[in-house]
């Protein structure tokens, strides 16, 4: 419910605020005082009261159509509805308050938002919210966290419609949006998506690609379900393209570190227990469904005990056992029964029905088909009413959401409409009070005008009467006077033209030659001063060339010196790294038996042991202590120095075990030893930040009864004989991983010896080889045991020789990619 949390955050977000403007009119306040009461009342649980007082805050809101107020009512119209489970008076708030929201703050049109998104999230109709998730994203004040949240639910409804490009292109945006802002499980679930998309389109190789980058992103971010999701997904793809031998390898990654307390860890041992029946390994196949089996009755999940009882039943049946078969098919139907789990039944009656078949008993086979399909039908035709309603559902939606905004458009109309009204009404009164002004001010204005004009007439009349005498008299006189002036001006005028023609012309002419030789003086001396500059550039360069030169020579030397002895000093210091770790080799060589010491303490023997670097995280283990031989192989986490460092840690603390509690079991020692090694690498309440750990197999050989005993850390035992190959696992807890918060348990077993079986313990650099011309194809463990078995009827030095040259033959031109130790041996 994730989208209501949002909602509710900002719908109060948004109450509060409104409630607290101290700029509301009238009406505006008593919208916001009633919109308090109904929260008030919806807090107490009164909603048929607060939905009352919520429909009258709405026609406050209307009538001060201020979009703020109206959409904010809308919410709170929705919460009441969806307080009250009513899902289409919810959807009808929602929808109007989106509607309405279009001209309001962004806070309120991402509260109606969120209130759809999450009214759809919980009635399991998603796919309805991609366009409101896509008007969302068009917000231009989200957060990150809400820009995420928009993002997923735009990819998710995309897949729930179908568009499967469409919506791996959304993932890839929320993928791209979640690494840019560091939520790394959000980026790990929009890997995921797009894998299971390609993995459900038969595109097995592109999911892969992004399984294994969301497995490599869990392993970094320490997330272990994850991780171990991600591998039994890589697995199940690997499966279906036919690569088993990979898909091992990725099942047991996923079951390494998947929690036991999870659900994923039955399904995972369940996915294994299926390719172990593939590839033909029975004893494999009981083993992982047993496994599953357990887990699933400590976790009381009944889908994996029903599973786990038809496999079971099926192995029964494969093997003869028709009663035992009989009763854990029967236990599983009366449990499919009980819980409804149908698609297991069917699996169940089909085996029956085949059991039935293979004894001849056609009644009973009849029986059990019946059943079969009348479960069949029944799923049929509630698949078909599922379908049916969720069509009429949305239909519903559909036609709801339609009449919805039908509505409010129309109520947009309306008031548009009464906008319009209101304002012609205004403006038609404005105008005829302009009208009735402009009217006075020019019937005022049109006496004034009338009696100044009859004013200025007679006044004019009186001046024009005593001047028409005036004139006549002065007409003629003016008129000569007039002429004569004229003439002479113009004789004037003509004489002044000339002479001023005379002087334009000499001053141009003189104008022309000052200009001449204006010009080429200037260019005499800018020759003259460009020379002079030239000249200074020259040599002010020449001074900096040379300056220059010197300081870089300078410096060239100096820098030539530091270097120099910044070389010796590092060859040095390799030379003295050089002798250290030679020197560690040789100490290193020192706790490391041969397999002449080997065959000193038992029949017959060797320690096949070929270190990555010059000190090994591998190291054998030989000896003897009151009477009983000890023999384990140590794989210390890593290789190189590091890793040899800890082999010796690892060396001393069980010589020290063992001189003082021979007496105690092989998985009590490896207890105490995971103890002591955690206590010797950190301080009591400090915590570490490196890596540490160690996968052990140990064995002690008890000569006078017989009997050998192994414990195992993550490491097996091997027991050849000329008929099988048996491969001991070992537990699923490694030795001194001191950043597991984990105190695990070992198991010990307990063998009698058998003088014709050869023995053997190893590593896992061997198996973890890659191939010379194929990198991501491993030795693999099959491969491992089926040369063990071959190799059976050899001597030990011939098996020795035939394991070394076929790990060079594997490896090819490829380095060797870890520590490898194998130890062989009979008794």
């Amino acid at each position: 419910m994730r989208g209501f949390l949002f909602f509710f955050l900002f719908s109060t977000f948004a109450i509060i605020g409104t409630s607290q403007n101290s700029g509301f009119l009238e009406h505006e306040k008593a919208c916001a005082k009633m919109q308090e009461m109904a929260d008030v009342s919806l807090s107490k649980g009164n909603t048929a009261q607060a939905k009352i007082i919520a429909l009258e805050a709405l026609d406050e809101a209307r009538s001060s159509n201020d979009a703020n107020l109206i959409t904010q009512s809308y919410l709170l119209l929705f919460r009441i509805s969806n307080e009250q489970d009513d899902f289409y008076k919810s959807l009808d708030a929602g929808l109007s308050a989106f509607s309405e929201s279009e001209l309001a703050v962004e806070n309120y049109r991402l509260a109606s938002i969120l209130s759809l998104l999450g009214l759809f999230e919980k009635w399991h109709i998603e796919h309805m919210g991609l366009d409101y998730a896509e008007a969302g994203l068009k917000l231009k004040s989200l957060d990150p966290k809400m820009r995420l949240y928009l993002l997923k639910v735009k990819a998710m409804a995309l897949k729930s419609n179908g568009n499967a490009e469409s919506s791996v292109q959304a993932f890839k945006d929320y993928r791209e949006f979640s690494k840019v802002n560091s939520f790394s499980l959000e980026e790990m679930e929009a890997l995921e998506q797009i894998a299971l998309i390609y993995q459900k389109n038969g595109e097995n190789a592109k999911a892969i690609e992004y399984f294994k980058e969301q497995n490599l992103l869990a392993t970094w971010r320490g997330n272990k379900l994850k991780q171990a999701s991600s591998a039994n997904n890589i697995a199940l793809c690997m499966q279906e393209m036919g690569d088993k031998q990979s898909a091992l390898y990725f099942y047991d990654e996923a079951l390494t570190n998947c929690p036991e307390d999870a659900n994923e860890y039955i399904d995972i041992c369940f996915n294994r227990a299926f390719l172990e029946k593939e590839m033909g390994n029975n004893d494999f196949l009981k083993r992982y469904v047993d496994l599953g089996y357990k887990t699933a009755l400590q976790k009381n999940n009944l889908r994996g005990i029903t599973k786990a009882q038809v496999i079971r039943g099926s192995i029964w049946k494969s093997e003869g056992n028709n009663s035992n078969a009989q009763s854990e098919i029967m236990s599983a139907i009366e449990l499919c029964e009980a819980n409804g789990i149908v698609d297991i039944h069917i699996d169940a009656l089909e085996l029956l029905m085949q059991m039935y078949s293979e004894a001849n008993d056609r009644e009973k086979e009849a029986y059990y088909d019946a059943q079969k399909q009348e479960l069949i039908r029944s799923q049929n035709e509630k698949s078909k009413l599922d379908a049916k309603m969720k069509s009429n559902f949305a239909l519903a939606v559909e036609q709801t959401k339609t009449s919805v905004l039908a509505v409010i458009s129309k109520s947009k109309e309306m008031r548009l409409e009464m906008d319009k009204q209101k304002l012609d009404r205004e403006n038609k009164e404005k105008t005829i009070a302009l009208m009735q002004s402009e009217k006075e001010l020019a019937k005022s204005e049109y006496e004034r005008t009338r009696v100044a004009k009859e004013k200025a007439l007679r006044e004019l009349m009186l001046a024009q009467s005593s001047l028409e005498n005036q004139q006549k008299e002065n007409s003629i006189m003016e008129l000569e006077t007039t002429r004569a002036a004229q003439l002479l001006e113009l004789t004037k005028l003509e004489m002044d033209k000339q002479s001023e023609t005379s002087k334009l012309q000499l001053t141009q002419q003189q104008n022309k030659v000052l200009e001449s030789e204006a010009f080429a003086s200037n260019e005499k001396i800018k020759r003259e001063q460009n020379a002079k500059q030239l000249g200074f550039a020259i040599g002010f360069l020449c001074i900096l060339i040379s300056v220059g030169a010197f300081i870089v020579l300078a410096k060239v030397r100096k820098n030539k010196k530091v270097i120099e002895s910044q070389n010796k000093e590092l060859n040095h210091k390799n030379d003295d790294i050089e002798k250290s770790i030679v020197s560690a080799s040789y100490f290193q060589g020192t706790i490391t038996p041969s397999s002449k010491q080997l065959k000193a303490a038992v029949k017959d023997g060797f320690i096949l042991y070929k270190p990555l670097d010059t000190v090994s995280g591998d190291l054998p283990f030989v000896t003897n202590v009151d009477g009983y031989t000890y023999i384990a192989a140590i794989d210390c986490i890593g290789h190189g120095i590091p890793a040899a460092m800890l082999s010796f840690t690892a060396y001393y603390n069980l010589n020290k075990i063992l001189d003082t509690a021979t007496q105690m079991s092989l998985g009590d020692i490896l207890e105490k030893l995971d103890g002591q090694i955690k206590t010797s690498l950190r301080s009591q309440g400090e915590k570490t930040n490196f890596n540490a750990g160690m996968d052990v197999s140990l064995v002690r050989i008890d000569h006078n009864s017989r009997l050998i005993e192994y414990a195992g850390a993550q490491s097996p035992l091997i027991v050849v004989n000329d008929a099988k190959c048996e491969y001991i696992k070992g537990s699923r807890f490694s030795v001194a991983d001191i950043n597991s918060g984990l105190n695990p348990k070992y198991e010990s077993h307990s063998i009698a010896i058998d003088e014709n079986a050869k023995y053997y313990l190893m590593s896992d650099g061997y198996t973890h080889q890659m191939k010379g011309d194929e990198n991501m194809k491993l030795f693999s463990r099959k491969r491992f045991l089926e040369l063990l078995q071959k190799t059976y009827r050899l001597t030990f030095n011939e098996i020795e020789k035939t394991l070394n040259d076929a790990h060079l033959e594997w490896k090819g031109n490829n380095l060797q990619t870890d520590d490898i130790l194998v130890i062989g041996f009979e008794i």
